[in-house]
Formats: structure tokens, C-alpha cells, sequence
């Protein structure tokens, strides 16, 4: 399974900030696609990706619900996106601060207990699929 897939589950089960069920996953992840109204047979799918998951010890299951374990969350935060553009030639000045690396930081205040660093702002989950900035939420 791709890390992107997998980086995209976990945030979607996040997102729920509670113990979600076979289909509400499938309709959070794959409820945009094609096959959603041809077939519900994609629920089982995912599920089936889902106790993947749970092998490799990333998500649990209590009472048919789904959650992100503490090494899910752990991953989430390592997992790192590759950068968008090459770098540059051009060597940085040696006055120049250290940039932090785009990814996951864990922060106990924010919905799912994590927010995305993109290398310019910092954002939330939420429970539909779009992501807050996360200044929004201190207002």
C-alpha cells in the first residue's frame, strides 16, 4: 500500500475525532469517486483496507468501529511529504533561519490531536473532507 493512501486513511479516520464505522470510512475516502454510485460493494473494500491497516498495527477496532492507534498517529507525524518543486541552485544566505519541513505535528488543542505544516501555514482536518487554517480556530 502507497504511504499517500495510507497517510490519507489515517487523516480521514482523524478527521472523525471518534471511532468511525466501515461505511462512514468509505464515504469519508472514497465517497468522491466513480464507483461509490455504481457499487456499495466498496464499503467491504474498505474495510478490507482497513483491517490492512490494522495488521500492520496502524488503526484498532472496538464494537465495529474504527480508530487510529498511537502508531498510527506516530506514523502520520514521521511521514513526510516529498517536496513539490526541486531545490534550488542558488545557495541560501548564511543569515537565513532554518525552514521547518513540511508534515504532521502532533498539538493536543487541535481536532485529531494533530495539524499539517504545508511550509507556509499551519492546517486542520475536518470532519468533511476540507482543511482549516489553523488561526481559524483561535478566533
Amino acid at each position: 500500500m502507497k504511504p499517500e493512501t495510507i497517510r490519507k486513511i489515517l487523516s480521514a479516520l482523524l478527521s472523525f475525532q471518534e471511532p468511525c464505522t466501515s461505511e462512514q470510512l468509505a464515504l469519508k475516502v472514497y465517497g468522491d469517486s466513480k464507483a461509490w454510485s455504481r457499487s456499495r460493494k466498496i464499503v467491504a473494500s474498505a474495510a478490507g483496507v482497513a483491517g490492512r491497516l490494522r495488521a500492520m498495527g496502524l488503526l484498532g477496532r472496538t464494537g465495529g468501529r474504527w480508530y487510529v492507534t498511537e502508531a498510527g498517529r506516530t506514523y502520520l507525524v514521521q511521514a513526510q511529504v516529498p517536496a513539490a518543486a526541486p531545490p534550488t541552485q542558488r545557495a541560501e544566505p548564511a543569515q537565513a533561519a532554518p525552514r521547518p519541513a513540511p508534515g504532521w505535528l502532533r498539538w493536543p488543542a487541535a481536532p485529531g490531536g494533530l495539524l499539517w505544516f504545508d511550509g507556509a501555514g499551519w492546517w486542520w482536518p475536518d470532519g468533511q473532507g476540507r482543511w482549516w487554517p489553523w488561526v481559524s480556530q483561535a478566533r
